[in-house]
Formats: C-alpha cells, structure tokens, sequence
C-alpha cells in the first residue's frame, strides 16, 4: 500500500503494523512510532517534525 502527500499531525502509530507500506513524500508532525512494526516499510522524501504543531 501506497500513501502520497499526506501530513500526519499528532497521529499515534504505536503498536501499529505499517509493514510493507511506502509513505512519499509526507510529512509527520509530532507523531509517535512507538513498538510500531515498520518492518520493510519505505519513507520516501518524508519530514520528521518533532517540534511545534
């Protein structure tokens, strides 16, 4: 699965499969990967914000 352009704000990933899914081009504001399975998943030209909203 494919997810394009899309900006996550505050989104809580935790304890999520995201196995075999490519982001491009997306931005993650503040969000939280935590014990996520990001097992072969890809980022593609994504931002990391950790700060501000």
């Amino acid at each position: 699965m494919e997810t394009y352009n899309h900006t996550y704000r505050h989104h809580n990933f935790s304890h999520k499969d995201l196995s075999d899914l490519t982001f491009t081009a997306c931005t993650f504001i503040r969000s939280d990967f935590r014990r996520a399975n990001l097992r072969d998943t890809t980022f593609v030209n994504c931002k990391f914000i950790e700060q501000g909203d």
